[in-house]
């Protein structure tokens, strides 16, 4: 499974948080701070992973409904990649963080809070989505299981 995180650079702790996590799943992210290197065409790259992700997730907090440029340029990509998805099939995911009130068009999707237990919410979202359709729903669930059993460990541990 291929994750792109996006975020407005005052989260930045919040999306490292969360790209940390993921990876501890063993889930592939991509994440600018660790995928680009020196000399990257940053757009192209950035819009080559929003199109070859299975999941996108943003991190949204008051910044992003204040600023401009690229991360509501990223936002309006990830809603219209979501329109050529099947319906239902769990491709956007927002965090919230803190008391933003998300726009209207992000409230389609159920969002996860950026508190408490954040991780569990996380994990049921991406054992909910496919890593491809010829998955059977046999396989998505033991996929489940494994992410809740990592996850179970890893606070264990």
């Amino acid at each position: 499974m291929k994750i792109f995180v996006g975020y407005a650079k005052e989260d930045r702790d919040a999306a490292i948080e969360v790209v940390t996590f993921l990876e501890t799943l063993g889930i592939d992210v991509w994440f600018d701070r660790k995928s680009l290197v020196a000399g990257d065409d940053w757009d192209a790259e950035r819009l080559a992973a929003q199109q070859a992700a299975d999941m996108i997730i943003h991190i949204c907090s008051e910044q992003i409904l204040s600023r401009t440029g690229v991360v509501n340029r990223e936002i309006r990509e990830t809603m219209r990649l979501a329109e050529d998805k099947p319906f239902g099939s769990n491709f956007v995911v927002f965090m919230r963080v803190g008391n933003v009130r998300l726009p209207s068009q992000f409230l389609r999707y159920h969002y996860i809070d950026f508190d408490g237990d954040w991780q569990q919410s996380l994990i049921a979202a991406v054992a909910r989505r496919p890593v491809a359709s010829s998955w059977p729903p046999r396989r998505q669930l033991r996929t489940s299981a494994i992410l809740l059993t990592c996850w179970s460990g890893i606070q264990a541990g």
